[in-house]
């Protein structure tokens, strides 16, 4: 068995798995955004999963939906169809209270040919949730709209890597990090408001009425 091995530079960061193979010291953030790209959830953890995530980031979320609308912003106070990819399955977070969800059941690339299969053949069994999430993502109502997860949640982090410049956190330990990580998507969220014209002169007046 390989000794255990910890980073003397930050001990509270992990070896997070990076798409298309290989390892990343460092943190994993969980994020809730909005259609329009906002960040309206964000917890940096120290998990390399996801899957415990879910529900608590979509009461935040929630949470932060119902204050912005009490506060006179746009929406409705609610969250309409939240959606996530497959690192979220599980059938706790497809039971558990909250708002309609689509959360993949495979890679999206499989979902898409099984959403163009016309076999009955190729269907899950009945009777779990697993099975009734993978044939409503087999709908074209469910695969068009699941095809907007990749737009709107990685978008904000093209615009954090990209237009910000910003690539790795320069804080060590995880309330340093995550008060970082915060701040960042905070800058994000008032650049687009700014960008967006929701954070003009005009716009606030028109607020305060």
């Amino acid at each position: 068995k390989a000794p255990a091995v910890r980073n003397v530079t930050d001990p509270a960061s992990r070896l997070m798995p990076v798409r298309g193979g290989g390892f990343l010291q460092g943190y994993n953030a969980q994020n809730m955004v909005t259609d329009d790209g906002l960040i309206s959830a964000t917890e940096l953890t120290d998990d390399t999963t996801d899957v415990r995530w879910w529900e608590p980031m979509t009461k935040e979320a929630a949470a932060a939906a119902a204050m912005m609308a009490a506060a006179g912003g746009p929406g409705t106070g609610e969250i309409g169809l939240a959606l996530a990819d497959a690192g979220y399955l599980s059938g706790a977070n497809l039971a558990c209270p909250g708002p309609d969800r689509l959360i993949a059941t495979g890679k999206r690339r499989d979902l898409e040919k099984a959403a163009r299969a016309d076999a009955e053949g190729e269907r899950e069994g009945e009777g779990t949730a697993t099975a009734a999430m993978a044939a409503r993502l087999k709908t074209p109502d469910g695969i068009a709209a699941y095809r907007q997860r990749g737009r709107i949640a990685e978008t904000p982090h093209g615009r954090i890597k990209h237009n910000m410049g910003i690539r790795r956190l320069s804080m060590r330990g995880m309330p340093r990090a995550s008060g970082e990580w915060k701040l960042i998507c905070a800058a994000h969220n008032l650049m687009l408001a700014i960008t967006s014209g929701h954070l003009t002169p005009q716009a606030l007046a028109a607020l305060a009425r």
